[in-house]
């Protein structure tokens, strides 16, 4: 169906996730993630098939600039790094939704999510609220590893984790991977 590229005035709650027919409740949004149609958009495919899905976003976008003290314009409000959003940011996120759930949560995190996952999840009290990750689109770069072994390896072991990974959301998965030979 393409992407969504309409008015969000109103928050994305309104003019997108409502408009759907899913409820919604705004707490700042992570617009990519519902940006395409409900049935080629992960937030809203997660949604249909039973989870809870509470999305944010990070320091630096559009929708995080509502800091408690400092502008964007400010020289202080920009000075932070990833290691800011391991230790401050994931953790709250992690510890809110815990919080307004009482539950374990299923994390996804894409890219720069997959690094603050990393970092953050080596912290037990951040890891104990934590049922699963899938982390997607992780950073790395794998330019500078010269074994093709070790390359090979990594791709096997990405390919098992994403179907061990579909299996737990998508539990009719298990019957058509189960037919297909493993790498």
């Amino acid at each position: 169906m393409g992407s969504y590229s309409g008015d969000y005035t109103n928050g994305i709650c309104k003019s997108r996730v409502e408009a759907q027919g899913y409820s919604c409740e705004e707490h700042k949004d992570a617009l990519t993630w519902l940006s395409n149609s409900p049935d080629e958009s992960l937030g809203f495919i997660l949604a249909d098939n039973g989870f809870d899905v509470w999305l944010a976003n990070v320091r630096g976008t559009n929708y995080s600039s509502g800091h408690t003290s400092l502008s964007p314009n400010d020289p202080e409000y920009w000075d932070w790094s990833w290691d800011e959003l391991v230790e401050y940011d994931l953790p709250a996120f992690v510890q809110y939704v815990n919080g307004q759930t009482g539950q374990k949560l299923h994390y996804v995190g894409h890219s720069l999510g997959t690094l603050m996952a990393f970092g953050a999840f080596s912290r037990e009290e951040v890891l104990n609220m934590v049922r699963s990750a899938a982390l997607l689109s992780p950073i790395a770069y794998m330019g500078q590893m010269p074994s093709p072994l070790a390359r090979a390896a990594a791709d096997i072991f990405t390919a098992e984790v994403h179907k061990t990974l579909l299996n737990l959301i998508f539990p009719s998965f298990a019957a058509v991977s189960n037919s297909v030979p493993s790498t």
